[in-house]
């Protein structure tokens, strides 16, 4: 099986991936942007999306640590509505 081009941001493990013509980890999670706003680095319009991988393991060591947060789709969805953030939990298996 191939792994990801990009390999975990926080560990650097290489992470399996379902697509070898894309970005689709196995065990992991992909996040991209297109830019931030006020980010100095990147915001857009521009034809660049930047895009990161996270496996499993690191995700709940960040997320155990406090610092993952989660909001409601629907918050997020609704025009001009502020999401309302809580502290993300991993799963539990």
């Amino acid at each position: 099986m191939a792994h990801t081009l990009a390999p975990c941001i926080v560990c650097g493990q290489a992470i399996e991936n379902l697509d070898p013509t894309g970005n689709q980890p196995i065990k992991g999670l992909a996040f991209w942007t297109s830019g931030h706003w006020p980010s100095a680095v990147i915001d857009g319009p521009t034809d660049v999306t930047l895009e990161i991988n996270f496996c499993e393991p690191c995700l709940k060591k960040v997320a155990d640590a406090g610092r993952v947060l989660q909001a409601t789709v629907e918050d997020r969805m609704v025009r001009g509505s502020r999401p309302v953030y809580s502290l993300w939990a991993f799963p539990e298996r």
